[in-house]
């Protein structure tokens, strides 16, 4: 028989009907929005939703008020078992949430969620679960790993809202609190389906095992970043994954590659991935205001991208970025250049890059993203 753990966190009643089941939440911009309760409240009256507990798992009935969900779309429901196996090296949402070990979590915490050594093979079912420790609470508010990397971890979920105000610069936010939203650090696979962050330094942080870069392979599918301060994703020790079918809607950089170590053998695909840059409050730009590129860094090892779509509003603080296209394969990615990007594209780009001044590109690739999730 499986075995389902119930959560252990104290937890707000409301996040739980917030983020149970595929609704769209209403896109916030900028410094504020509606609450929670109104949210949800929008949400069951034009759904019909009446939602009840998950199995094993006994939600807080205290009542409280939840924090703000700016830009976050809801997570996709999970389609039924399919009686033929994944090909693939990372199990699918419904093969991981079949497996022996699954620990349920739900509701809405101030406090970091913390796993140090995750038991092999779990699931994490966090498609209810919101945390608001960002930046007070933790500056890595969900946690696998750091005790001991855990064998083929899969995290299903989990929404994260930063709690510090927009209006603070790249400084304000990378130098004092740095970290983000999820961080894991795995042995042969780490998984992370449909995440969604909001307002934090980084988006997304694996880690391989230690002393081992080819340890482990990560997989990020289906998440949806907003006002990311630093990098959505952060591969700064470089090890080989897969960034596949995500938003990244409002960002300084989109991936770093070997920052800290490089890796030759190390191979990072993207896949069916929109990257919209923002600019945010960076005392490094020249105007106090810009943001980064696609790029961070060239990585030791190599690349593939198939159907991205990268969108620069603006020319980047690091205009030689916009050079770096690290060794690899490109298949149809599109690089779109808003009203405030001035003069051409610099350099020369790999086959199966293009450049486009159509902005409608971009509204369309973000329109066409929340459509199906």
């Amino acid at each position: 028989m499986r075995t389902r753990y119930g959560g252990t966190t104290v937890l707000i009643a409301v996040g739980v009907l917030a983020f149970g089941g595929g609704v769209f939440l209403p896109r916030i911009h900028a410094f504020g929005g509606p609450s929670a309760t109104e949210i949800v409240q929008t949400i069951h009256e034009k759904e019909g939703i009446h939602r009840g507990t998950q199995e094993g798992v006994t939600p807080s009935l205290s009542p409280s008020s939840a924090p703000a969900m700016s830009d976050i779309s809801a997570p996709p429901s999970i389609p039924p078992p399919s009686s033929t196996r994944s090909s693939s090296p990372f199990p699918t949402r419904r093969e991981a949430l079949d497996r022996q070990k699954v620990v349920v979590e739900i509701g809405t915490t101030g406090e970091q969620y913390r796993i140090d050594a995750p038991v092999a093979d779990t699931t994490y079912d966090l498609r209810s679960f919101t945390s608001t420790a960002y930046p007070s609470g933790s500056s890595f508010p969900l946690a696998f790993g750091p005790e001991s990397p855990g064998a083929r971890t899969v995290v299903i979920g989990g929404t994260v809202i930063g709690q510090q105000q927009r209006s603070l610069s790249w400084e304000d936010v990378h130098d004092p609190f740095g970290g983000g939203g999820l961080r894991m650090i795995g042995i042969d696979s780490l998984v992370s389906y449909d995440l969604r962050v909001n307002n934090v330094n980084d988006g997304f942080m694996p880690l391989p095992p230690p002393d081992d870069l080819n340890g482990a392979r990560f997989l990020i599918d289906g998440c949806h970043m907003t006002w990311i301060r630093d990098d959505a994703v952060e591969d700064d020790t470089e090890m080989s994954g897969t960034i596949r079918d995500c938003l990244f809607d409002g960002i300084n950089t989109g991936v770093s590659i070997g920052q800290s170590t490089q890796n030759p053998d190390a191979v990072v695909r993207i896949k069916h991935s929109v990257f919209l840059f923002e600019p945010m409050r960076n005392d490094r730009a020249t105007d106090g205001i810009g943001h980064q590129t696609l790029f961070k860094q060239k990585p030791g090892g190599h690349v593939r991208l198939s159907k991205v779509v990268v969108c620069y509003p603006e020319n980047p603080m690091s205009p030689s970025r916009l050079r770096i296209f690290p060794p690899g394969h490109y298949s149809n990615v599109r690089l779109v250049l808003g009203s405030d990007f001035v003069g051409r594209y610099p350099g020369p780009r790999p086959a199966g890059v293009t450049v486009t001044r159509d902005w409608s590109v971009c509204e369309r690739a973000r329109a066409d993203w929340l459509r199906r999730h």
